[in-house]
């Protein structure tokens, strides 16, 4: 109530939530590809991905939990 009215033509986000749905994406996204190299390379690297695909994709539902947490 506090906020004059949205007018009629106004877009759902502004370049600002644009910008940052954008870098929050990238930040998950490469934090799931850090993991997964991790989890190759270090840990299981004559295993085949196992490892690395189990290590990307926890790391992937962890950050949008926290993510979804961090909106509320």
């Amino acid at each position: 109530m506090n906020n004059p009215p949205v007018k009629k033509n106004a877009g759902l986000f502004s370049k600002h939530t644009w910008a940052r749905i954008t870098m929050e994406g990238f930040m998950i996204g490469l934090l799931s590809i850090i993991a997964f190299y991790i989890g190759h390379v270090i840990f299981d690297h004559h295993n085949g991905y196992l490892t690395a695909r189990t290590m990307s994709f926890a790391t992937l539902s962890i950050s949008q939990l926290v993510h979804a947490f961090n909106l509320r």
